[in-house]
């Protein structure tokens, strides 16, 4: 997990999410898999959650691109593929496929996408 502050106030965050038991981490382990069964999915080091959050003031400032950035440094050789599933709803989708982030699936609401490290 990276974090960002300003003036002793949390701004940002990223962090790739391989260790808590929540329901959505659940969820995507199984989406990975049937992912992996349709051949879209080659990879076996997969971060199965990768998760950003800027304040509204900060987005479109290139923050996120530099947390990103950090933590694969933090992280290097650990994992070939970053899996995040975004709503299709959600205006910050653009955002995701303009800063490298591939579409790899998607069901009825959600967008499986993908940001490759090799």
């Amino acid at each position: 997990m990276v974090i960002t502050e300003k003036y002793g106030e949390i701004i940002g965050y990223y962090l790739f999410d391989n260790f808590s038991e929540t329901s959505d981490l659940k969820e995507n382990r199984q989406i990975i898999a049937k992912l992996k069964i349709k051949g879209l999915i080659l990879s076996e080091k997969i971060s199965f959650r990768a998760q950003a959050v800027v304040e509204k003031q900060y987005q479109k400032s290139g923050l996120s691109k530099l947390m990103l950035s950090m933590l694969l440094e933090q992280t290097k050789g650990k994992y070939d593929l970053l899996f995040s599933i975004v709503m299709k709803n959600n205006p910050k989708l653009i955002a995701h496929l303009s800063s490298g982030w591939e579409i790899i699936g998607e069901d009825i609401d959600k967008v499986y996408v993908g940001y490759s490290l090799l």
